[in-house]
């Protein structure tokens, strides 16, 4: 064998990349002097406005699957067994449930 197919090949650099690269990390620096680095989340909305929306969730579960009520954890999720809710709202940020009851 030739030493050329020993030689370990560099690898090409593609300019156009490294721009989209160093654009990100110059976004990512001005956020976290702007903000603190951190964005809100869907989990950090005003308790309002999640309620809100998880109050309607339920109640579109409700009509859906015919319950009296259901248990909705704070990612939406809808829950006939309020057990079976706080054991999916541990795994969450946010561990709060609502109960919902259908009209």
């Amino acid at each position: 064998m030739s030493e050329e197919n020993n030689k370990p090949q560099e690898a090409e650099v593609n300019p156009t990349l490294q721009e989209g690269q160093e654009k990100q990390n110059t976004e990512a620096t001005a956020d976290k002097a702007e903000g603190g680095g951190k964005k809100k989340s869907a989990a950090q909305k005003p308790k309002a406005e999640s309620s809100s929306a998880l109050k309607s969730v339920g109640l579109a579960a409700c009509k859906r699957h015919g319950l009296k009520q259901v248990w909705v954890a704070s990612d939406g999720q809808a829950f006939a067994q309020e057990s079976d809710a706080k054991a999916h709202a541990a795994n969450l940020q946010s561990k709060d449930i609502i109960k919902i009851t259908a009209k």
